[in-house]
């Protein structure tokens, strides 16, 4: 199995090489390290959009691991309902304990 926590680190190494690179721009200007091919854009961005990617990696990988959790759970709990026991008949009442009727006077019993 994969570690689980590789885009993670990526994501945090790509981090701190995109904020290396973006400060280096910004406290020596003149030394610039751009990326060929374009009008001066600084590598450091072309690396936090790397980080970012492997930020939302991660993110995708966690959100799924937890999806599969659940639904295991769930495959489980319907294989438990499915051997269990059926239930039984309709269960009847016992007249003696049916509060609700109406009690007979006592002179009419006799």
């Amino acid at each position: 199995m994969r570690y689980a926590g590789y885009n993670l680190v990526l994501g945090a190494i790509w981090l701190v090489v995109g904020l290396g690179l973006l400060s280096r721009d910004w406290v020596q200007p003149d030394a610039r390290l751009t990326i060929p091919g374009t009008a001066g854009l600084n590598a450091g961005w072309f690396a936090l959009v790397l980080a970012a990617y492997n930020g939302a990696r991660y993110m995708m990988n966690r959100s799924r691991q937890r999806e599969r959790e659940v639904i295991s759970r769930l495959e489980a709990n319907v294989q438990a309902a499915r051997e269990r026991p059926p239930t039984p008949g309709p269960v009847v009442p016992n007249p003696e304990l049916d509060f609700f009727k109406e009690k007979e006077p006592e002179d009419r019993k006799q």
